[in-house]
């Protein structure tokens, strides 16, 4: 266990703060970051996606995206949507591995987004596969306005203060 760190404070802390910072170190990194309502949310990912010429992807399963309904609006649009997992066993997990890497890009979420870095903390698991934000050449990550941190200290600290910070390493071979 780690000791004790403490809260960085920072003049940004504010979400459009955190938002801007994350967006500049983003940017410096060759990422790019938009902030969308939850209604404009399918346009923009759809748009994203013609802009790439991308019409397959492989998503996290709906329920780890913050984005009830986006699957069937994907679809409707014509997108091939593969899902994260992949078979364990011969010629079956070549199969599944090889449709995946034809997708052109990949639709995630994430645990936290480290302004300070322009960082997303990925955590995978059932339904989180760590294939859809590595595999294709463009990652969508789908992120709320509670999991912006200004520091990964930040992150620390507010699992720790909610007594989830045990739980989440035990349950994370990595962060």
């Amino acid at each position: 266990f780690l000791p004790s760190l403490p809260s960085i404070p920072s003049p940004s802390d504010a979400l459009p703060g955190l938002m801007s910072r994350f967006s500049d170190e983003l940017t410096a990194l060759g990422g790019t970051f938009a902030a969308v309502t939850p209604e404009k949310l399918p346009q923009a990912i759809l748009d994203i996606l013609d802009e790439k010429k991308a019409r397959r992807i492989i998503a996290w399963l709906p329920e780890n995206l913050p984005a009830p309904g986006l699957f069937d609006w994907l679809r409707r649009a014509g997108v091939t949507i593969y899902g994260p997992m992949v078979s364990t066993s011969g010629a079956e997990r070549e199969s599944s591995l090889a449709e995946r890497a034809t997708a052109e890009a990949g639709l995630t979420s994430c645990e936290a987004v480290i302004a300070e870095t322009g960082s997303l903390l990925m955590r995978a698991g059932l339904g989180r596969g760590r294939l859809a934000s590595l595999i294709a050449p463009v990652h969508i990550a789908l992120v709320t306005p509670k999991q912006f941190f200004p520091t990964f200290a930040a992150f620390v600290e507010h699992h720790r203060r909610n007594g989830t910070y045990e739980a989440l390493c035990r349950d994370s071979s990595a962060l």
